[in-house]
């Protein structure tokens, strides 16, 4: 039915608007695709109120506080390092209570994706995304890609060989920024990370952070509606719990083996509901991350990149409002507010920016103050309706059913917004005038495109919500008819919203359990699929540097000539041929690098030029290399006179940065204890903590073994015994002459 032909039915309102244009019909045509696979699974599931696709949004949410739930648990047993962290999450699956929860976490977080999912693409074709929608829609797309990225820092938390394409991804994702080197050298490479706990940290935080950030969007999603529903009925609930608890006792996560940094992993099973870009992003980053960045900012602006002309917001006529305040109560977008009158009589106000021009409280409001084209609402009623007469039957169609065909009979069709926008007094005026039938046809229950449209329509007419029909009102003759666009009149109507299924009945759940369950083992499906991460041919190079100008390379010779000053130069040769050369600025440089290489018998040989003819072979080696093989190549500096200035950097400088980190725990201020005592004063003291041992010594040992000596007051085991692996030899000396320093 075109916009001309509904302005002609029901004149109030603007179709052009609400129906008019491509993008809506468009829209509509989706609608109706999606509705023929709805109609399956009620067909299935045999009850109207059993459909779980009308309660996507709060399954999902649901699903978010279980992930929750199983995460705290799984939390209280994680430990941080890339052996501790393994050997903790094996714990965990030994455990029988520990491997069910792990799994229910796991298939919970793509159980999720797939609501989510489902539940844009419902709100996408019902047109609920423009206008005073945008923020929910923006805040959706918001969520699910936090789902995502929570999902494939779980993975990373496990360490096993599924890490080591995900840490190659994040390279070949942030080597162009600046301080990348830094960051991939001190947390990954196995040389300069320690125990690996700093990276195992911001994993772990940036995991957390995601979580605490959907809780945020989530509340930005929901903000703008009143009595918003947080959690589906309680039967969905439980259907999803067992569904996912019994997919954990048949289907256990398991255990990869542990992350190997000598080769690239060959085939694994990969999640593809969390990780399936991972091939594309070790072979093609630049190409696929692009694509990501474009297909989420093109779905968040999907309400103006589809923008329209908006239907204008309601009108409320000042001379009729009594400030009764029952559109202020029913309106489900928190649009209406009170204010008061010159009179200081509480008047209904519009907030257009909140306002979706569902039309809802033009039912809800006794005195018919509110229309949308300002004009008294009864002027528009059915019953001065050109081909109203008695004995007609009245058809009030909510526009989510009007491009589908639904409203079958002979009788007189008025459009409706929404079949919540109809008010008793209209009902009442067409039964009193001669009508036979009133009819009102909207969406199912609990999938009101206004939310709540169908429910209050219905309560009123019932008498069990204000504005009440009258006592005298013959409900014989006035008709609910709560169902999907498209679909034949009900058998038998349900007539409750949000109704809970009571233990006696959880017959009634067998039927969607069963679907549920076929599309969990669908999802398992995909859960553990094998890829090739990086492919038979792959083998790397790896170079990891630190390196201050002008020194010499641990293990190779002085260098010859004058220091010229320009920086370090790199230069990685395969087979006599430059595979690398590469000039990098300032005092000090970190530096990582790969080269990729064929399998097979190569030469390499590494050189590192600090300007002029200093020129320092680091690396030189003829080897076979293996198919998937990590040749690891690490340069450090020779050990010369220790420099005070660059021990204090370290002192200074957090761990992610190359630092020691000792400022976090540890004051240079007398008297001013933290984490660890007050290192003001230290070099004084050092010397005299142990008999025979020099200061110099006793610091090292404090810094490689730290409960070696513990200072009275202090509990052991307080500093990590890791902190001294990720400095190279050259650094641990600078610190300990700047800690000499401290008198």
């Amino acid at each position: 039915m075109n916009s001309e032909r509904l302005n002609e039915l029901q004149p109030a309102v603007d179709w052009d608007a609400r129906q008019g244009g491509a993008v809506k019909r468009w829209l509509n045509r989706f609608e109706s695709w999606s509705l023929t696979v709805e109609r399956l699974v009620g067909r299935f599931v045999r009850d109207r109120n059993l459909n779980p696709l009308y309660h996507t949004g709060t399954i999902t949410i649901f699903l978010l506080v279980l992930l929750l739930v199983t995460g705290i648990y799984l939390t209280l047993f994680y430990q941080f390092g890339f052996d501790a962290t393994y050997k903790a999450v094996a714990g965990i699956e030994k455990n029988p209570v520990g491997r069910i929860v792990r799994a229910v976490h796991r298939y919970a977080s793509a159980a999720t994706l797939i609501t989510a999912a489902i539940h844009a693409w419902r709100t996408f074709f019902m047109d609920r995304f423009r206008g005073a929608r945008w923020t929910a829609w923006v805040t959706g797309v918001a969520s699910v890609s936090l789902v995502w990225l929570a999902g494939v820092t779980g993975y990373w938390m496990i360490w096993d060989v599924t890490a080591g394409p995900l840490n190659q991804s994040l390279i070949d994702l942030i080597d162009w920024i600046p301080g990348a080197d830094a960051f991939i050298v001190n947390t990954l490479t196995p040389d300069y990370s320690g125990s690996g706990w700093v990276f195992l940290v911001l994993v772990i935080t940036a995991h957390v952070l995601a979580s605490a950030v959907i809780a945020v969007m989530l509340w930005y999603h929901l903000r703008r509606l009143n009595r918003a529903h947080w959690l589906p009925p309680a039967h969905w609930m439980w259907v999803s719990s067992a569904v996912l608890v019994s997919a954990a006792v048949a289907v256990p996560v398991g255990m990869l083996p542990a992350l190997d940094v000598t080769e690239r992993v060959g085939t694994l099973d990969l999640d593809l509901w969390f990780l399936a870009y991972l091939p594309a992003a070790l072979r093609r980053p630049v190409l696929l991350w692009a694509a990501v960045a474009t297909v989420t900012i093109i779905g968040a602006a999907i309400p103006w990149l589809l923008r329209r002309r908006l239907p204008s917001p309601v009108v409320v006529d000042a001379e009729r409002c009594t400030g009764c305040t029952l559109c202020f109560v029913d309106c489900p977008y928190t649009a209406m507010t009170m204010g008061r009158q010159a009179t200081g009589d509480l008047l209904a106000v519009v907030d257009p920016r909140k306002c979706v021009s569902c039309g809802i409280c033009i039912g809800s409001c006794p005195p018919l103050a509110i229309s949308f084209d300002g004009k008294p609402p009864e002027t528009g009623w059915a019953l001065v309706h050109p081909e109203f007469r008695a004995g007609a039957e009245v058809l009030y169609v909510c526009e989510r059913h009007l491009p589908h065909a639904t409203a079958d009979g002979s009788g007189i069709m008025i459009p409706a917004t929404c079949v919540g926008m109809i008010h008793p007094d209209e009902v009442e005026a067409v039964l009193s005038a001669g009508g036979s039938r009133v009819r009102l046809i909207g969406c199912p229950p609990d999938d009101c495109a206004n939310r709540e449209g169908n429910e209050w329509a219905q309560a009123r007419l019932t008498g069990q919500r204000r504005p009440k029909a009258h006592e005298s009102l013959d409900l014989a003759r006035v008709e609910f008819d709560w169902r999907a666009p498209g679909d034949p009149p009900p058998v038998n109507v349900p007539m409750r919203f949000r109704e809970v299924v009571p233990p006696p009945q959880w017959w009634r759940l067998i039927p969607v359990s069963m679907m549920i369950g076929v599309l969990a083992v669908g999802q398992l499906l995909l859960t553990f699929v094998p890829v090739d991460a990086f492919g038979d041919d792959s083998a790397v190079v790896e170079v990891s540097m630190k390196h201050r100008v002008g020194a010499a390379i641990e293990g190779s010779p002085a260098p010859d000539g004058a220091f010229g000053g320009s920086g370090t130069r790199l230069r990685v040769l395969i087979d006599g041929a430059v595979a690398l050369d590469r000039l990098y600025g300032g005092s000090a440089v970190t530096v990582f690098e790969q080269v990729e290489v064929r399998p097979g018998l190569h030469e390499v040989f590494v050189v590192v030029d600090d300007g002029g003819e200093r020129q320092m072979g680091a690396f030189e080696d003829s080897r076979v290399i293996e198919e998937r093989e990590i040749v690891s190549i690490t340069i450090t500096d020779a050990l010369g006179e220790p420099d005070p200035e660059r021990g204090e950097d370290l002192f200074k400088a957090a761990a992610i940065r190359g630092g020691a980190g000792c400022r976090v725990c540890h004051s240079l201020r007398e008297g001013d204890d933290g984490v660890g005592p007050s290192l003001a004063g230290v070099g004084a003291r050092a010397a005299e903590r142990i008999p025979g041992v020099s200061a110099e010594e006793y610091l090292q040992q404090s810094i490689l073994d730290p409960d070696q000596y513990v200072v009275e007051g202090f509990p052991s085991g307080q500093m990590r015994a890791d902190t001294g692996e990720s400095l190279t030899d050259v650094e641990l000396n600078d610190l300990v002459a700047y800690l000499l320093t401290l008198r």
